[in-house]
């Protein structure tokens, strides 16, 4: 189950940018293939991918400390190198002629890291949720509280 929130609630949303412009693809003539993969698009997939799993591990995860905040480490390094991305995307807009920027070398580097990044987000999440001192003890509401005492 937790895998399926996570392919609905991160990938696919995370690929709404690609969607859309797959509507656009499909609908108005002329628009090359390539149009597809924008390197903007993959930047923010791998973005979004990392953001929830920065909030798994602090939210939903409580098992080995040195574990958790290698993983959190791992997933800011991850930020960082996708802002620095993202900065490089922008300004390989900007420049239109290509004369300092390599658009297609940034879309393979895009296409590739965004392809690490789901895999990395999917095996964490499988870890995650096989965690069994993962499991939150379930609220006693006997005696009619519905918060617990904590």
């Amino acid at each position: 189950m937790r895998r399926i929130k996570w392919g609905i609630f991160t990938v696919l949303i995370g690929l709404l940018p690609f969607f859309a412009r797959l509507i656009i693809y499909l609908t108005i003539k002329n628009v090359q293939p390539i149009y597809l993969l924008n390197e903007i698009d993959l930047t923010a997939f791998g973005l979004v991918l990392h953001v929830t799993n920065l909030n798994d591990l602090t939210e939903n995860y409580i098992g080995e400390e040195k574990w958790k905040y290698s993983n959190i480490g791992l997933c800011i390094l991850f930020v960082i190198v996708y802002a620095f991305f993202l900065s490089i995307t922008y300004f390989a807009e900007i420049d239109t002629d290509g004369k300092y920027a390599d658009r297609n070398s940034i879309k393979i580097c895009s296409f590739v890291l965004s392809l690490v990044s789901l895999g990395y987000s999917y095996w964490l999440g499988g870890v995650i949720s096989n965690d069994t001192s993962n499991v939150v003890p379930p609220v006693n509401t006997s005696n009619g509280y519905f918060f617990s005492k904590y």
